[in-house]
């Protein structure tokens, strides 16, 4: 699962959007965007990403995600 987690934070990393915090006990990890326009590079990277996140492999997630103009939350 780890693995899965890593490559998630990797994909936002490379469009620019660092995660701020991961709680491995709480399975949550968040990802401070600071304004609109990260919230829309953010929303396209989910919209890109998620089917490979949830469905294609035998590390698949069920991922909750919440969003706001300032953060994304992800449970896993």
């Amino acid at each position: 699962m780890e693995e899965k987690i890593n490559e998630i934070i990797e994909t936002f990393h490379e469009e620019g959007i660092r995660y701020s915090h991961w709680y491995t006990e709480d399975r949550l990890i968040e990802f401070d965007l600071g304004g609109q326009d990260r919230l829309y590079n953010a929303m396209q990277v989910i919209t890109n990403n998620i089917e490979k996140w949830c469905y294609e492999d035998e590390l698949s997630l069920d991922i909750k995600i919440e969003f706001d103009f300032e953060r994304i939350s992800i449970n896993y």
